[in-house]
């Protein structure tokens, strides 16, 4: 299996010239994982992704729930072989309710899982069938110290790929 993993962490400093300061994950203890499995797909063999994050450090943060996170906190982006952005429902019909913020305390896991059967859908709502290749998911975990600050946000990526094989 191939994972590429790109973990991007930054706070943006307001009133610093708007520097970004790239800060390891590891500091404020947010841990991000995703499997594809299997590594391999078909519409015989549907791969389901498995994501966590889990708060190992001190610090309780806040990260949004609602109708627009399929698994709590994580936003997710499928791209197909030629790196289009592909959607696993139609993005027309997803339910209309508010997002609202959660609390992640130390020590908390979150968790799910989604799986991809073979259909997937364009930006217009039109279905897609998948074909043969690799595909990508960027996994993208967002949270904030619980004043909601800017300066606080933290943002951590995964980038996973899995290939798909027709039949």
């Amino acid at each position: 299996m191939r994972v590429l993993t790109s973990i991007t962490v930054c706070f943006f400093l307001l009133g610093c010239n708007h520097d970004v300061l790239v800060v390891p994950s590891q500091l404020l203890g947010i841990e991000v994982a995703v499997t594809p499995s299997p590594s391999v797909g078909s519409l015989t063999s549907p791969v389901t992704v498995t994501a966590s994050v889990k708060n190992r450090g001190i610090f309780t943060r806040l990260c949004y729930s609602g109708c627009d996170y399929l698994i709590t906190g994580i936003d997710f982006r499928i791209y197909d072989p030629y790196f289009q952005e592909v959607f696993l429902y139609d993005p027309r019909t997803r339910p209309l309710c508010a997002d609202f913020t959660v609390l992640f305390h130390p020590g908390e896991n979150i968790q799910g899982a989604f799986t991809i059967d073979g259909t997937l859908y364009d930006a217009r709502g039109d279905t897609v069938k998948m074909g043969r290749g690799t595909y990508s998911i960027l996994i993208e975990f967002t949270s904030w110290a619980e004043d909601h600050s800017e300066v606080s946000r933290l943002v951590v990526e995964k980038l996973i790929t899995f290939d798909w094989k027709t039949g």
